[in-house]
């Protein structure tokens, strides 16, 4: 019992690295189709932030830049393997940015606002396991986060979490895709109302939903 006490403090003392090791592993490829040359730069610590948060080792360096892919999410299954293979990982996420722009001032009218757009595909050896599109228009609300970290928050939302990971509660992704204070519910006692935010981003587990108008063929 001595012996066993010793190994679990001793594992208490590995470092966060050390114990991230058993972590399911991810490769990132992060491909930048946009007209802004820094947006790739910008948003990929900010995807990796947003994936060890939900419990994965995130293989995101040079080493995976030199691999050399192009069209990401058009990424075949031979390649795809071989990321798995060369990474020991056990999946690929694929983003790419659409567009990324800046918000600036005209010289008539109105300031322009900023705007990003981010589509996202994740692949195991077999198939595609996860795809998702998201884009998000600044406003003049004040808020607690940048645009790109809220736009990456909203794209990984639905992003499975991996196996042991802490699910973050309602408050904090509000405040990772909002940036703003919660709603509060009309009543005696006023508390956040969270189910808004559900509503506003049901598009992402489900697609957009339009409705459908016909109109009778006139004679």
């Amino acid at each position: 019992m001595r012996n066993l006490g010793h190994l679990l403090f001793a594992l208490l003392l590995l470092p966060g690295a050390a114990l991230a090791a058993t972590a399911e592993r991810l490769v990132l490829l992060v491909d930048n189709r946009s007209a802004n040359a820094a947006a790739g730069a910008e948003l990929k610590p900010l995807l990796v932030a947003a994936l060890l948060r939900k419990g994965y080792e995130v293989v995101a360096g040079p080493e995976v830049d030199a691999a050399g892919i192009e069209a990401a999410e058009e990424l075949a299954p031979d390649d795809a393997a071989e990321l798995l293979e060369r990474f020991k990982a056990q999946g690929v996420l694929a983003v790419t940015v659409r567009f990324f722009l800046d918000s600036h001032d005209r010289s008539r009218g109105p300031r322009a606002s900023g705007a990003m757009g981010l589509t996202a595909k994740s692949f195991s050896v077999a198939r595609a396991t996860w795809r998702n599109s998201r884009s998000v228009v600044e406003d003049d609300s004040p808020r607690k986060r940048p645009l790109a970290a809220m736009v990456v928050a909203r794209l990984l939302w639905t992003f499975p979490a991996a196996p042991g990971a802490t699910l973050a509660s309602a408050a904090e992704d509000w405040d990772e895709m909002t940036g703003a204070p919660p709603l509060l519910r009309a009543g005696p006692a006023a508390v956040p109302d969270y189910d808004v935010l559900i509503e506003r981003l049901r598009v992402g587990r489900t697609g957009p939903r339009f409705p459908l108008r016909m109109r009778k063929k006139s004679r």
